[in-house]
């Protein structure tokens, strides 16, 4: 692809992604923040009674949907001067987000027929500007702000990779006899994506903060008033809140580190060989640091259609271990050594659906901390690296911490013919515990949106909450009891001391015992994958032995020492 080709895509690509951030910015600007200074504004009007001379709700049905708008004429007087309005609400217009539109119009009607005054809101600085509603409608408001965030992130995170990305030459290229020439990005020395994520990042957070910030004005007032459902806007600041510290976070470490470019060896990394490198900083690392070094094949692509689609990664194969420092005279150099098994995909190029290769380095330091990824170049091939150091899974540090970790989560027990199990609960409670504190945020969220004019609104966020909760708590307070011997395996599940399950198999039964990913968490582009190991039947079903292991190296570890302990063969 030329450098011109190359360059007009990304031109069309940023005027593709105008709309969208058009649309996005509209709400914002034109329609969300305009209403937040009108309720703050609307907070000195005065209290004015008025009567009502028309009322009526309009209903509007669409293909797909119906929507109502209240709509009425009304008249007053304000010092001494008589003056007519129409204005009901601050956000206008037809809707169908909550019963805002028939509760008002009903009221309305019932005054006119009557014939009884109605209290409304006029501005004192101009008697001619009146509203019946002041109070600020957080269902719609939460609506639009959907539109800004899907709208105006896509339209401005497409813009934004227009501008920053480089240049890939055509696929066919790959076919080549050297394919890693096919990406730019592939170049030896690999460079990290911290500088364009660090753009990124505070670009996201200026304009979350942008949206939510003027909040923190008005919630003391509604507080005050005792208006408690206008508490679910305080998630909007609190997350620009998080966003701006997690910037302030990866800004510290970019000055401290800069760059750091990765060098390979062997170049391209080899599945089926080694894969190997070296990250030089210009700073030394204190002693006794543990660099992490995670290695992952991941696929990357799109799920859902419409304005539900959306990338995502799943873990092909991941693997972690340690890196080995060397002290230079102006800094110091992180190696690291892997191998990778042959039977997996190699690099792609970008695309709807590829597989990808990573590699993240990262270590606690005192200030801040060392965190790289590199999405590097790996093809099939027998090539060794030439750095002569051990694998990094079997670093003599994290192979100790490897063997503790694993005999505090199975706590093995000698029983005659063989061994118990009992894996305790509470184990991997960061995981559960951030599922269920998740699962609170959702399920109170619904609780204040359900008390305003949003009330399916807030029973599907309480539902999603409730439902997370429940399988939070469930992984966190489950046990499990395993005895493997030579006569057989017995298997109990419990829930806080009542049995939810039992299995058991003879030896006859049993084929073989092999490791099962069941999962994997992610934060960032870091995924932490999760094994158990299982005993397969002979009639093709499974009975669980182990789980909640975290790491291939650490299955892989469980399983041998299972098989060993328990004479049954592996798979």
């Amino acid at each position: 692809m030329s450098k011109n080709t190359a360059k007009k895509n990304n031109i069309l690509l940023a005027l593709f992604g105008l709309p969208f951030a058009a649309v996005g910015l509209g709400f914002l600007f034109l329609s969300i923040i305009p209403a937040l200074w009108e309720w703050h504004a609307m907070k000195a009007w005065q209290a004015t009674p008025a009567v009502v001379t028309s009322a009526q709700l309009q209903t509007h049905r669409g293909d797909d949907s119906t929507t109502w708008e209240a709509t009425a004429r009304y008249q007053y007087e304000f010092n001494n001067q008589t003056y007519t309005g129409s204005r009901l609400g601050i956000m206008s217009g037809a809707d169908n987000i909550g019963s805002w539109h028939q509760d008002h119009s009903r009221t309305l009607k019932k005054h006119h027929q009557n014939k009884t005054p109605i209290t409304l809101y006029v501005d004192p600085s101009n008697p001619s500007q009146s509203v019946i509603d002041r109070e600020l409608r957080w269902g719609m408001l939460l609506f639009k702000s959907v539109f800004v965030i899907v709208f105006g992130g896509v339209g401005i995170g497409l813009i934004v990779f227009a501008l920053v990305s480089k240049n890939t030459k055509h696929p066919e290229q790959l076919k080549t006899d050297m394919p890693w020439q096919a990406n730019d990005d592939w170049k030896n020395p690999i460079a990290s994506n911290a500088k364009a994520g660090l753009w990124g990042l505070w670009g996201f957070a200026v304009f979350w903060n942008a949206i939510s910030m003027p909040i923190l004005l008005i919630i003391p007032e509604e507080l005050a008033s005792k208006n408690y459902p206008a508490l679910v806007a305080l998630l909007f600041p609190i997350i620009g809140l998080f966003l701006l510290t997690w910037c302030a976070i990866n800004t510290a470490r970019w000055r401290r580190f800069g760059a750091t470019p990765l060098m390979l060896s062997p170049y391209p990394a080899a599945i089926g060989g080694q894969m190997g490198g070296t990250l030089t900083l210009r700073s030394r690392l204190p002693a006794q640091t543990e660099v992490h070094i995670t290695l992952s094949c991941v696929k990357s692509y799109y799920s859902g259609s419409g304005k539900n689609r959306k990338r995502r990664e799943s873990i092909t194969w991941s693997n972690a271990g340690q890196g080995h420092i060397k002290n230079l005279p102006q800094g110091s150099q992180i190696a690291f050594c892997f191998n990778p098994p042959k039977n997996l995909p190699n690099s792609e190029l970008p695309s709807d659906s590829y597989h990808l290769w990573r590699v993240s380095i990262a270590a606690q330091l005192p200030g801040a901390d060392l965190h790289r990824d590199f999405e590097i170049p790996a093809f099939q091939s027998d090539a060794q690296s030439h750095l002569n150091i051990d694998d990094s899974t079997q670093h003599p540090k994290v192979k100790n911490k490897r063997e503790e970790a694993l005999e505090s989560l199975l706590n093995p027990t000698t029983i005659p013919g063989g061994i118990a199990i009992k894996l305790q609960p509470l184990r991997n409670a960061k995981v559960s515990g951030a599922f269920v504190l998740f699962g609170f945020i959702f399920f109170g969220a619904g609780i204040a949106i359900s008390r305003g004019d949003a009330a399916i609104m807030g029973f599907i966020f309480g539902s999603i909450g409730a439902a997370i909760i429940a399988g939070g708590l469930y992984a966190l307070l489950n046990s499990y009891d395993v005895q493997i011997t030579r006569e057989g395996i017995k298997a109990t599940r419990k829930l806080l001391g009542f049995t939810l399950n039992h299995k058991h198999a003879t030896r006859s039964q049993i084929k073989s015992l092999r490791i099962k990913s069941t999962g994997s968490s992610q934060s960032g582009k870091n995924h932490t994958e999760y094994f158990a190991v299982e005993a397969q039947l002979n009639n093709g079903r499974t009975i669980r032995v182990a789980e909640s292991i975290t790491g291939r190296t650490m299955a892989e570890e469980a399983l041998e020492s299972l098989a060993l302990l328990s004479g049954y063969p592996k798979d």
